[in-house]
């Protein structure tokens, strides 16, 4: 059936299991992976798949591998849908969606983040960990018009279009908002 281990002790089976004596050496071995396909100036990457892919997956393993179980590895040996046929299976799951967010925060002065499906709102911020400015939820219905968000990066000359401070007396970024209003009304 199947089974579901932590990154530690996937980890501790697997050096038991091979010549390993630590896992340090781990956290390295996508980024020395790439690095060696770049050096060697390999172009068919695609030869490379899945050797990428193991070394994406025990770099990940050893990375999180401390503290709170923020990874699962999941196993599943007949992982195939066709009877008979023997196609197993192994998934890391990342059980903290605060790891994947947190790059966008890092990046970004200001996120904001909708969806039809967020609930209950208070929950979010403590799952991913971060301090809104503003919260809202708005009280949807299928029976009226709903607010519809609409995201905007470039006007139809191209130009970029920003609320940045810096960016508001250009004279550009005001006609782009200009047309963009007259479009949309």
């Amino acid at each position: 059936g199947v089974q579901s281990e932590t990154p530690l002790a996937f980890l501790h089976k697997m050096m038991t299991s091979t010549s390993l004596t630590e896992s340090k050496p781990l956290k390295f071995a996508y980024s020395r992976l790439s690095s060696l396909l770049r050096t060697l100036e390999v172009t068919n990457l695609d030869e490379f798949y899945a050797l990428t892919d193991v070394a994406d997956f025990v770099t990940l393993l050893s990375t999180y591998s401390e503290g709170i179980a923020r990874f699962a590895i999941i196993m599943e040996p007949n992982g195939s849908s066709i009877p008979g046929a023997s196609d197993p299976v192994i998934q890391l799951a990342c059980l903290d969606s605060s790891l994947a967010i947190a790059p966008l925060f890092k990046r970004f002065g200001s996120v904001v983040i909708t969806s039809g499906t967020l609930s209950p709102i208070h929950l979010y911020p403590k799952l991913l960990q971060f301090e809104p400015r503003v919260s809202e939820s708005f009280h949807m219905s299928t029976f009226r018009p709903c607010i519809l968000p609409l995201v905007i990066t470039k006007g139809s000359d191209q130009k970029e279009v920003s609320t940045r401070f810096n960016d508001r007396g250009d004279m550009g970024v005001m006609r782009n908002y200009g047309a963009i209003l007259v479009d949309i009304c």
